[in-house]
């Protein structure tokens, strides 16, 4: 073998050599393990999605995030706010173990709904709404609706875990997300998925580009409702509801400007909106007949005031001081049956 040849040789044994330690470096990392976990879903594998995520505790520590953020919503009264929490964390147990079921299912399968539906007519009351609570979480945090995108950032800690940024599209809001995931290492040098450490954040990204999403999306059908019947500044007064003054109301009035000579209005339907301007509010749906098509009409709707309820104790006490009403009509129904009305979320149709 001459000298020239020798060197080839030589190279391409390096070459060689540092393909396959990148190739055993790879089989070390998180990614390679993103992709173990990948085609063990393709492959209905359990056994080894179960290796390399640890459904209990993703699970579990996800539950804690969505009830926590899903319990800061703006019109939940924050004593009633605490009892729900402490009620959930009664029944988080159950709707852990489903959800992990859940996951089992659908790794094994590659689908859900007949299997839910099964169980649901065989378990006890208690497991079935264990099960419904389950199907909600899901629906809330809209796991139909994400693709993955590609692996983003990888952080490696001394103490044999890393955080992994996985990033998502959510294909109806047409957004990118990044969840950041919990691992740590196995003895045979693969990973297993722990907890998505960013999910509440996520959820709260989530939940406002979809409000934002749905307001933009609502905006000309607000105008167009608001050009048929648009109502001035409400007023509001507590009166009490029964001869012996135990339960009270705040009576809200507002004028209606009505303008729909060529399509009468039958009835409106909307919301009486509290605001403390701290950003807690209160909502309450009314409905209204409509008497007029061009004129001024006088709506006047009741809202109950619940003694228990921080926000509506105060009002009983002090009226309005500090209080911003608002009176909004969200949908209107027509004498010829057809309706106007704002979309709820995004997947009305």
């Amino acid at each position: 073998m001459n000298r020239r040849k020798g060197i080839a040789v030589l190279g391409a044994i390096i070459v060689l050599v540092c393909c396959i330690a990148g190739y055993f470096y790879y089989r070390h990392t998180p990614t390679y393990t993103l992709h173990l976990i990948q085609e063990s879903v393709q492959k209905h594998d359990w056994d080894t999605f179960s290796k390399h995520v640890d459904t209990k505790n993703l699970v579990g520590t996800s539950f804690d995030a969505i009830v926590k953020v899903s319990l800061e919503d703006e019109t939940a009264d924050d004593d009633l706010s605490a009892i729900a929490g402490n009620f959930i964390q009664m029944m988080k147990p159950g709707i852990v173990n489903a959800l992990d079921q859940d996951i089992e299912q659908w790794v094994k399968t590659g689908n859900l709904d007949n299997e839910n539906k099964q169980n649901n007519k065989t378990a006890n009351s208690k497991q079935a709404n264990s099960n419904d609570a389950a199907r909600n979480i899901a629906k809330d945090v809209n796991v139909n609706k994400m693709t993955f995108k590609d692996v983003g950032t990888v952080t490696k800690h001394d103490d044999g875990t890393a955080d992994v940024d996985i990033n998502i599209t959510d294909n109806q809001l047409q957004q990118d997300f990044t969840l950041t995931l919990r691992m740590r290492q196995l003895d045979d040098g693969t990973w297993q998925v722990m907890a998505i450490t960013n999910l509440e954040d996520y959820l709260k990204k989530d939940k406002q580009a979809r409000e934002e999403k749905l307001a933009e999306i609502n905006k000309p059908l607000q105008e167009e409702i608001d050009k048929r019947i648009a109502l001035q500044t409400p007023t509001g007064n507590v009166v009490s509801n029964d001869p012996w003054g135990f339960s009270s109301v705040l009576r809200v009035s507002a004028t209606a400007v009505i303008d729909s000579d060529d399509k009468p209005i039958s009835k409106v339907a909307g919301v009486i909106r509290i605001e403390n301007g701290k950003g807690k509010a209160s909502e309450t749906k009314f409905e209204a007949p409509i008497t007029t098509n061009n004129g001024n009409q006088s709506i006047v709707q009741d809202k109950k005031l619940n003694p228990f309820f921080k926000m509506d104790k105060s009002i009983i006490k002090h009226g309005l001081d500090g209080y911003q009403l608002k009176l909004q009509v969200q949908k209107i129904e027509f004498q010829d049956g057809s309706t106007l009305e704002l979309k709820q979320s995004l997947d009305d149709k």
